[in-house]
């Protein structure tokens, strides 16, 4: 019999892996890339408005160098907007432009069809297992989030 620790981790990493092409698959359709969507789901969601390129560094895990590419890449396409804080003139402040928020309301709309497609394949009995596994897991991944914050604080 196989390690069972090792067996869930070659099926969260599976997960992981397809989440990811989901997230590229749905990039295709808008043009944009996944870490393109990460990155502006980072700026909407960020309890602090407006957000400057490490705030989304940190929240992301995304290096300031590349995460500069990207946001090259995001403002090209007139997705976000740079401006100068005019408190500190040495920080630049990040924020999504109309047409970034329209394509990032769609991408979530498009994730919503397709967690609902795969939702849609379970039986009841399914989907309350794996509702009950993920609750178990959610919880474990807060404990260890608040495990390593305390470690490094």
């Amino acid at each position: 019999m196989e390690n069972l620790d090792e067996v869930l981790f070659r099926e969260m990493m599976s997960i992981g892996r397809k989440i990811f092409q989901l997230r590229q698959i749905t990039g295709l359709t808008l043009n944009i890339s996944a870490q393109e969507y990460i990155i502006m789901a980072a700026i909407l969601d960020s309890k602090e408005l407006p957000v400057n390129a490490s705030m989304i560094s940190k929240s992301t895990g995304i290096s300031i160098s590349y995460l500069s590419k990207i946001l090259n890449s995001l403002e090209l396409k007139r997705l976000i907007k740079r401006n100068i804080n005019s408190k500190n003139r040495r920080q630049i402040l990040i924020e999504l432009t109309k047409k970034g928020q329209v394509i990032l309301e769609k991408a979530k709309g498009e994730r919503i069809e397709r967690i609902k497609m795969i939702v849609g394949k379970l039986s009841s009995e399914q989907k309350e297992k794996i509702w009950q596994g993920l609750k178990i897991f959610n919880d474990a991944v807060d404990k260890t989030i608040i495990s390593l914050k305390d470690r490094h604080v």
